[in-house]
């Protein structure tokens, strides 16, 4: 494969791709930039642990919001933009932006 081709792969709104060496990510509806989010439950670790009284031992697992990846990419645009400029033939894919009230991502 030339270095110049570009090999993608959509997960979760998200369209990961690779150009030569580089990898980034955009937003799959409409194209914009995305950024990182770490999980707020794991912080970023991927896992929980929790504490399992009858044994009295640690029990760590998978975090159940992040799913073990410790974050997340959300669409730098706005919900309105993202949403009324998708992509010829991205139209199904959902919006990852935020919506309108929802808090800032920390």
């Amino acid at each position: 494969m030339a270095t110049s081709e570009r090999k993608n792969l959509i997960i979760g709104g998200i369209e990961y791709f690779t150009i030569g060496d580089e990898k980034d990510a955009q937003c799959a509806r409409c194209g914009s930039s995305c950024y990182s989010v770490t999980c707020w439950q794991c912080g970023g670790d991927g896992f929980t642990e929790e504490d399992d009284w009858d044994s009295e031992q640690d029990v760590i697992e998978r975090c159940d919001i992040c799913t073990g990846d410790g974050g997340w990419y959300r669409c730098c645009s706005s919900r309105e933009w993202c949403e009324a400029n998708p992509m010829p033939g991205r139209e199904a894919i959902k919006s990852t932006a935020r919506e309108k009230g929802e808090p800032d991502d920390d």
